[in-house]
């Protein structure tokens, strides 16, 4: 059997248009790769956000501490615990279970009971 040149011609395109979308669709930079690029470009955009809206909130934080005293102290009571001098600290403890008896507080030697009879 004798091949005509149109036919092989027309065997060559089609050998390469085949290698062609074979590479369009499995080599670098085939679609697939394409989309799982701008996914993790999407997702990288969302975490900028994020990052944008923490750096904006702690920028306003370091401007108000740098401008107003009273920050200052709110943030010392609340992060640090700090009392100013002549206050009283008074600490609540709440039982997150109210059925639940209190823990028996641990007193010094001196200052328990004597469970010893007393003899004179």
């Amino acid at each position: 059997m004798k091949l005509s040149l149109t036919q092989i011609l027309l065997i060559a395109l089609s050998v390469l248009s085949l290698m062609l979308f074979l590479r369009l669709w499995l080599g670098t930079g085939s679609y697939p790769e394409i989309w799982d690029l701008q996914g993790q470009i999407a997702e990288q955009k969302r975490l900028n956000e994020e990052q944008t809206k923490r750096n904006e909130g702690l920028q306003s934080e370091v401007l108000d501490i740098s401008r107003d005293d009273a920050a200052i102290e709110d943030r010392a009571r609340g992060e640090l615990g700090m009392i100013k001098q002549g206050e009283t600290f008074y600490q609540v403890i709440l039982n997150s279970d109210p059925t639940q008896a209190p823990a028996p507080v641990a007193t010094e030697p001196s200052q328990q009971p004597s469970t010893q009879p007393h003899v004179e």
